[in-house]
């Protein structure tokens, strides 16, 4: 239900285009659909994709396990991620309405139903979509980012230069302060990550920060 993905021209998508484009479309707040795959599970893969507007500001490109390669970021995918940054929370359709954003509070409303109707979870909606607060715990975004794969049959790490980039559970991450350190640190890692398993404990002993497990589990 947040993975999307655009219904409408490149260049317009990119902010590039001062057209209003096809059928009125609007760049401020885009037309998507959710993405349903055959990876999906049941009833999830059988349910109706999703369709409608989404304020702009409540896309976000999401970097997944399939988005590294060594020394790599690979196309990242969309999602729709309602965190509100003056309430520094993550919204629910209820709040989402008060704040002023009528496109996802339906997109939002429309998804706790579906929840509600299909989860066999006893959480929330919206404890779902942050569990045990690997998402929200994000926010803000960090500009600068080391990533490496959970899984794969080759270990991948990658250096993240956006402040627009949300890193989805099934990779690590942990942020750098300067451009100098992530080059060699995933120089360092890099060769190290082909090789070892398991990975977390050599990962933090390379890079030898003492908040580095703390950051990696969570």
């Amino acid at each position: 239900m947040f993975f999307v993905d655009y219904e409408l021209s490149p260049l317009l998508r990119s902010g590039r285009s001062d057209h209003g484009g096809v059928l009125g479309a609007d760049r401020n707040a885009p037309l998507v659909e959710s993405r349903v795959n055959a990876q999906d599970k049941r009833p999830w893969n059988s349910v109706r994709p999703l369709r409608g507007q989404i304020e702009r500001r409540f896309l976000k490109q999401v970097l997944l396990g399939q988005s590294i390669a060594p020394y790599r970021v690979l196309d990242p995918l969309t999602a729709v991620i309602p965190w509100d940054t003056q309430e520094s929370r993550l919204l629910d359709s209820q709040g989402a309405l008060e704040l002023g954003y009528p496109h996802l509070a339906k997109w939002l409303g429309q998804s706790e139903r579906l929840w509600a109707r299909h989860s066999t979870s006893e959480m929330s909606f919206l404890e779902s979509l942050d569990y045990y607060g690997k998402l929200s715990s994000q926010f803000p975004l960090q500009a600068l980012r080391v990533v490496y794969a959970k899984a794969g049959v080759k270990a991948a790490a990658a250096i993240v230069r956006s402040s627009r980039v949300v890193i989805d559970h099934k990779l690590y991450w942990m942020p750098v302060d300067s451009e100098a350190e992530p080059p060699e640190f995933v120089q360092k890692v890099g060769p190290i990550l082909q090789e070892l398993d398991p990975l977390r404990p050599i990962f933090c002993a390379v890079i030898d920060r003492p908040d580095c497990i703390l950051v990696l589990v969570g």
